[in-house]
């Protein structure tokens, strides 16, 4: 039950100073600092040493355990471990009541990916072809990689996925899964009540469409991690490739946004190929709110397929990917 990991943990800061030991452990052996917080005025950066690296993973293990939602601007203003255990305290009762991000499992099943793979070549790619038509660079960087892979490419608009299917050989696009931001899912999944009963429903439909021609799947922007980058694994076991746009939203100047660390992190928990792409041209008809570009106009490029080791640092992943997308 969601409020009773809450409640207890809020009654007792051991369970929660051993949680954090584990993550500020590695840190704090250089430093000869206890591990253990005794002092719940502790300070979670300063005198427990943690990184901006292990506050994300302190986060990710604190949603796992307690089965809470926290965002970002609320993890960042709790500095010490009496801040957090307030924040668990004031979390208990919404976090009973909030919905769950949707992961639609039965869109990995037949017939519904036979549905999707007709829909999308009878449907989706010949529109693409005739509205955008791209010039696809590199894709003979792929011959003979069968995936399954995590592939990132920048992120334009909302038909990115399109032109990154349309770039793939058709044994990665029939069997990939595009990350969503998972609020956005949410809310599709579960409307507000504050909606009539017909949008509510048109709503959920949307979201069913969605899920079932895009296999797309909840990657929250705020809070639980954990959960989607299990999915995440799930799909790879299955033998689907991850989509994923790193840099966390459409960009709005039509430069590359700084990718964030957490596709570091699900590199290294996958452990698969990654494939960096990149979408050119499309932001000048984004912004002229054109549907239609002349042959070429975009271009689509496909760089060659990297492993990274297990141990590898996330940040440094992040940073070495988006070095590898804009050189593309």
């Amino acid at each position: 039950q969601p409020g009773a990991p809450v409640r207890s943990a809020a009654g007792s800061s051991g369970a929660l100073e051993d949680l954090i030991s584990e993550i500020a452990g590695r840190k704090m052996k250089s430093s000869g600092k206890s591990a253990a917080a005794s002092d719940t005025s502790a300070h979670l950066e300063d005198d427990l040493n943690l990184s901006s690296l292990d506050r994300v993973e302190l986060m990710s293990a604190i949603e796992n355990r307690y089965q809470v939602e926290l965002s970002d601007g609320e993890f960042s203003q709790a500095t010490t471990i009496a801040d957090l255990e307030e924040l668990l305290k004031n979390k208990s009762e919404a976090t009973s009541e909030q919905r769950p991000y949707p992961y639609a499992r039965w869109a990995q099943r037949w017939p519904i990916t036979w549905i999707r793979t007709l829909a999308y070549h009878l449907v989706t790619l010949p529109y693409i072809m005739i509205m955008g038509r791209p010039k696809v660079i590199g894709r003979e960087k792929l011959k003979g990689f069968r995936g399954p892979a995590l592939i990132v490419s920048n992120h334009i608009a909302q038909i990115d996925i399109g032109y990154i299917l349309a770039a793939l050989p058709f044994r990665l696009r029939r069997r990939l899964a595009p990350a969503m931001q998972g609020e956005m899912l949410r809310e599709m999944r579960y409307p507000p009540k504050t909606l009539s009963f017909l949008r509510r429903r048109v709503t959920q439909l949307n979201y069913l469409l969605i899920a079932a021609l895009f296999n797309v799947f909840s990657m929250p922007q705020k809070a639980k991690y954990r959960e989607s980058f299990r999915f995440a694994g799930e799909l790879a076991d299955r033998g689907s490739s991850v989509l994923i746009f790193p840099e966390g939203r459409r960009t709005e100047t039509g430069e590359m946004s700084p990718f964030r660390s957490g596709i570091g992190l699900l590199a290294t928990h996958l452990n698969l190929p990654v494939i960096p792409m990149r979408i050119d041209g499309l932001f000048p008809f984004r912004v002229a709110g054109k549907h239609y570009a002349p042959p070429g106009a975009i271009q689509v490029r496909v760089g060659d397929p990297i492993k990274f080791d297990q141990g590898a640092d996330p940040e440094e992943i992040a940073r070495g990917l988006q070095r590898r997308v804009a050189e593309l």
